[in-house]
C-alpha cells in the first residue's frame, strides 16, 4: 500500500488498516531508499574527485610525449607548428570538457546530499512516531488495566 492508497483508504474509511503492518512497510521502503540514496551519493562525490584526474593526467601525459618528441628532434619544424596548435586545442576542449562535466558532478552530488538528508530526517521521524505510538498504545493498556 502507497501513501496515496493509505490516504484514500482513511479518508474513504473503506477497509480496515493493519497500522504495524504499514509501519513495518513504510520503515523498510525508507531503510531500501537512504540505502539507495547513500550509494548514490558516495558514487556521485567520488566521479566528482576522480572525473578532473581522469581527464586531466592523460591530456597532461599527451603534453609531455609530444614535448618530448618535439626536444628529441622526432619531429620536424614544418609539422611541428600544426601539430602544437591541434594538442592546444584537444588541450582547449579537453579542459572545457572536464571544466563543464565537474560543474554537473558537483550538482549532482549536492542534489544527493540534499535528498540523502531530507529522507533520512523524514525516516528519522517516522520511526520517532511509530515509537511514540507503540507507546501511546502501552500506556493506554496500562491505564484500563485493573488495579
Amino acid at each position: 500500500m502507497s501513501d496515496k492508497d493509505l490516504g484514500r483508504a482513511l479518508l474513504d474509511g473503506e477497509s480496515s488498516i493493519d497500522l504495524q503492518a504499514l509501519t513495518r512497510q513504510v520503515l523498510k521502503r525508507d531503510r531500501r531508499r537512504i540505502t539507495f540514496l547513500g550509494i548514490a551519493c558516495f558514487i556521485a562525490w567520488m566521479l566528482v574527485v576522480m572525473l578532473p584526474w581522469a581527464t586531466i593526467m592523460p591530456m597532461l601525459a599527451k603534453v609531455v610525449e609530444h614535448q618530448t618528441d618535439v626536444s628529441n628532434g622526432r619531429i620536424d619544424a614544418a609539422t611541428q607548428s600544426q601539430q602544437s596548435y591541434q594538442l592546444m586545442q584537444i588541450v582547449k576542449i579537453g579542459t572545457m570538457a572536464t571544466f563543464f562535466g565537474s560543474i554537473a558532478s558537483m550538482f549532482v552530488a549536492a542534489l544527493c546530499t540534499v535528498l540523502l538528508i531530507v529522507a533520512s530526517r523524514r525516516a528519522t521521524l517516522r520511526q520517532v512516531n511509530a515509537r511514540l505510538g507503540e507507546i501511546s498504545a502501552q500506556l493506554k493498556a496500562l491505564a484500563s488495566a485493573p488495579k
